[in-house]
């Protein structure tokens, strides 16, 4: 499907809907609703960069592209988990990219070799993407309890360490946490029931024609590698972290 391929009435049909909800809804409350109108621009905006960006690596569609636009949202993923575990930029931007860049981009080619397509750089923009989006969250939900974890945990670390335990085994509980809270971020949204919440990347496919029960196993297929992307960017950041 192409852009020129949507309908304007439709448009101005989903337009009218919305102008219908945004006035009963700043009748209701008018703070929320220039807090609606902020999260709707931000929203807006955000996608048309991510389209217009998309649309290069599409139109170029080599692999170059596709690999200098996989650094670029790595490195934004990275400032963006930095900055909800309440962290230095300067400090956390780094780990948490080489994390993301490596996790995304080795499940994805994981997935490229599972989805026989014809071009590849495209998928693979597509698919690094998705997993950063889903990596995100995870990974700031993880280094905040691993931060967490090391401040409750110190004198215990400082118990072993003078009784002859490794640097690496007085983390083991800290890690353990962390992994687990990454693994539970990506659980929680495999949990929900498909009938409420329809994955996104599922309802994409069937958008762009693809059959169901072929949409159905690449969706299995991508949460499974979200879910191991999610988990080996963790203890990637952590090695980084605690290297440096």
């Amino acid at each position: 499907m192409q852009l020129t391929d949507i309908s304007l009435w439709g448009v101005l049909l989903v337009g009218l809907m919305l102008g219908v909800a945004l006035s009963l809804f700043y009748v209701a409350d008018r703070r929320m609703f220039q807090r609606a109108l902020r999260a709707l621009g931000l929203m807006t905006s955000q996608l048309a960069a991510l389209g217009a960006c998309l649309w290069v690596v599409y139109e170029l569609d080599v692999w170059w592209a596709s690999v200098l636009w996989a650094l670029s949202l790595s490195a934004a993923g990275g400032l963006l988990v930095a900055r909800r575990a309440h962290q230095p930029w300067r400090r956390a931007m780094l780990p948490a990219g080489i994390a993301l860049i490596t996790g995304s981009c080795l499940l994805a080619g994981c997935l490229l070799l599972a989805i026989p397509v014809s071009t590849g750089p495209r998928l693979f923009a597509v698919l690094q993407s998705l997993l950063v989006s889903s990596m995100v969250q995870s990974l700031s939900s993880s280094f905040a309890t691993y931060s967490a974890s090391l401040l409750h945990t110190e004198a215990h670390r400082r118990y072993l360490l003078a009784n002859g335990a490794s640097r690496l085994e007085s983390l083991v509980p800290s890690v353990r946490r962390a992994v687990r809270s990454a693994a539970v971020a990506q659980l929680q949204s495999m949990a929900l029931p498909l009938l409420v919440v329809a994955p996104p990347f599922f309802g994409g496919q069937l958008i762009g024609g693809v059959s169901p029960l072929a949409a159905a196993a690449v969706a299995c297929l991508f949460m499974a590698a979200a879910l191991a992307a999610s988990v080996l960017s963790v203890l990637l950041f952590i090695a980084v972290w605690e290297r440096r």
